[in-house]
C-alpha cells in the first residue's frame, strides 16, 4: 500500500516537493527516437543553445502536455537566500510587465491547466492545453522563461503567498513537519538540511534584485529540458520550438553542491503533535544514475510500493505492528529512500524499525515464482501509467531529470527488469542497514 507517492506543499499555483539528477545530452541537434510502447515514440534532440527537447506525438491524446524541467532547486541556494528557488517558482506565474495579465489569465483561453513544484534538485513547470493550441502555448511559455523581470511590488505579493504555506503546511501539518525534520536532522549544514520553502528570516530579506540574478544565472536553456506530448506533428512542433526557443542564449551550467557524507543511525522527533504514531524512515542513497536507478525503484516497489509489498505482509498482516506502510516521495526526494509507517497502538517505533530492517530476509526467502511476479508487476505498473498522456510526459521528464536519461524509461517499459533476486537482496540489505537510517517519529499528542 502506497500511502504517499508524493507529499506536496500547495498554495495557489505552486507545489513543493523534491528531487535532483544529472541528465546527459549533446548539442549536435540529432534526433534520437525512443520507443515507448506499440507505435508510440518520443523524439529527443538538443538545440545549439543546449535546450534538451523531447517530443511525443500522440494522435490519441485528449490534450497536449508541456513540461519544463529546470535543473535548479534548493540545493543551489546559499545561506541568506534559502527558499529563493521556491519563491521564484511563484514569480514565474506573475505578469511579465506592469499591468500585463498573469500567466494563468493568458493560458486559460487555451483550455489551460498549470502548476509547478520546487524540489531539492529541480523546479518543474507543467502546462496542459487543448489539442491544437500548442503554438500559442509555446509562445507564452517561452516568453516567461526568457523575459520575466521581477519587481519589488510583485515580489511582495508572492512573499505573502509563501508565508501562507508556512502557516497552512509546515506549521500545521504533522506529516509535512516529519518530512522536513528528516532532512534537517539528517543533513545539518548542507543544502538538504534547510526546507525547500526556506528560512523565514531569509524570506524577508530576499529582494527583486536577488530574484532577477537567480533567474539570469540559472534559467538558461542548457539547464532545462522541454517535454511535449500530445496531438501534433513532429515537424510542426520542432518548428515552433526552434522559433520560440532557438534564440535563447545559453548560460552557466548548474553545479551541484558536494555530497553530504554521514554515517550512523540518527533519531529525531517531529515538532508537531499527532494523534497517529507515524515514523518516517529515511535510508541514505548513493547518487542515482541510469545504471543503478532500477535497483532503487525496484526495491521501493517490492518493499512498499506493491499492493502485496513485503513491508505490508510483514508489518501489517503478520506482526500487526502497523496499520499501514508505504513508500514516501519516491520520485521526488533525493538523497534518501523513504518509507512511512503508521504504528498501531501498543507497539513501539523500535519494533517498526527492527521489523522493517528484516525485509531483506523476506526478499531472500521469496520463491522464484514470487520474485518473477514482482518483476512483472513492476514493469506492468509503469507501462499502464505510460498509457496516459500527461503521466507519460511526467515520466519522461522524471527519468531524464532524476534518473539520467529518457532511455532509462524505454528500458523500463520494454520488459521486466533482469536484476537477480540475489543482487536485489544484497542492495536491500545494504540500504536497510540500521547504521544507514535516519528516522523521525511523531510527537505524541497530549491527552
Amino acid at each position: 500500500m502506497r500511502i504517499f507517492s508524493a507529499l506536496v506543499l500547495t498554495a495557489g499555483l505552486s507545489a513543493c516537493a523534491t528531487s535532483g539528477g544529472s541528465p546527459k545530452s549533446t548539442d549536435d541537434g540529432k534526433i534520437s527516437a525512443v520507443a515507448i510502447q506499440g507505435d508510440l515514440k518520443s523524439y529527443e534532440y538538443t538545440l545549439p543553445n543546449g535546450l534538451t527537447v523531447v517530443l511525443t506525438p500522440n494522435t490519441k491524446a485528449p490534450t497536449t502536455s508541456i513540461y519544463h524541467w529546470v535543473k535548479v532547486g534548493s540545493l543551489n541556494e546559499t545561506p541568506g537566500i534559502t527558499g529563493i528557488a521556491h519563491l521564484f517558482e511563484h514569480m514565474m506565474f506573475r505578469p511579465l510587465t506592469k499591468d500585463a495579465p498573469n500567466f494563468d489569465t493568458l493560458v486559460r483561453p487555451l483550455g489551460g491547466d498549470i502548476n509547478a513544484n520546487t524540489r531539492y534538485g529541480a523546479t518543474v513547470y507543467t502546462t496542459t492545453v487543448s489539442n491544437g493550441k500548442l503554438n500559442e502555448a509555446l509562445k507564452l511559455e517561452s516568453d516567461r522563461f526568457q523575459k520575466l523581470v521581477v519587481s519589488d511590488e510583485l515580489l511582495k505579493v508572492e512573499r505573502e503567498a509563501v508565508r501562507s504555506e508556512y502557516s497552512m503546511g509546515i506549521d500545521s501539518k504533522p506529516m509535512m513537519d516529519l518530512w522536513f525534520t528528516l532532512f534537517q536532522k539528517g543533513f545539518p549544514g548542507h543544502p538538504y538540511g534547510w526546507t525547500i520553502v526556506g528560512d523565514r528570516a531569509d524570506l524577508d530579506k530576499i529582494n527583486a534584485k536577488d530574484c532577477n540574478t537567480f533567474f539570469q544565472k540559472y534559467y538558461k536553456p542548457n539547464n532545462i529540458g522541454l517535454f511535449i506530448a500530445g496531438d501534433f506533428t513532429l515537424d510542426e512542433a520542432k518548428a515552433w520550438v526552434d522559433q520560440y526557443y532557438g534564440g535563447w542564449q545559453r548560460g552557466e551550467a548548474v553545479k551541484a553542491p558536494p555530497p553530504f557524507k554521514n554515517k550512523g543511525t540518527i533519531r529525531a522527533e517531529g515538532k508537531l503533535a499527532s494523534q497517529a504514531q507515524n515514523i518516517l524512515l529515511g535510508y541514505r542513497l548513493e547518487d542515482l544514475t541510469g545504471e543503478n536507478f532500477t535497483l532503487f525503484t525496484l526495491a521501493d516497489h517490492v518493499l512498499a510500493g506493491s499492493s502485496n509489498s513485503l513491508a505490508s505482509k510483514r508489518l501489517v498482516d503478520k506482526e500487526k505492528i502497523a496499520a499501514g506502510v508505504g513508500g514516501f516521495n519516491t520520485n521526488y526526494d533525493f538523497g534518501l529512500s523513504e518509507f512511512l509507517v503508521v504504528v498501531n497502538p501498543g507497539h513501539t517505533y523500535d519494533e517498526a524499525i527492527n521489523s522493517f530492517s528484516a525485509l531483506g530476509d523476506d526478499l531472500e526467502k521469496l520463491s522464484d515464482e514470487e520474485y518473477q511476479a514482482y518483476l512483472a508487476e513492476y514493469q506492468i505498473s509503469r507501462a499502464e501509467a505510460a498509457m496516459r498522456n500527461t503521466s507519460l510526459n511526467d515520466m519522461l521528464a522524471t527519468y531524464w531529470g532524476k534518473y539520467g536519461s529518457v532511455e532509462t524509461l524505454q528500458r523500463t517499459l520494454a520488459k521486466p527488469p533482469t536484476i537477480s533476486k540475489a543482487d536485489l537482496t544484497a542492495y536491500v540489505r545494504k540500504l536497510l542497514a540500521k547504521d544507514n537510517l535516519i528516522a523521525v517519529t511523531s510527537k505524541k499528542a497530549k491527552g
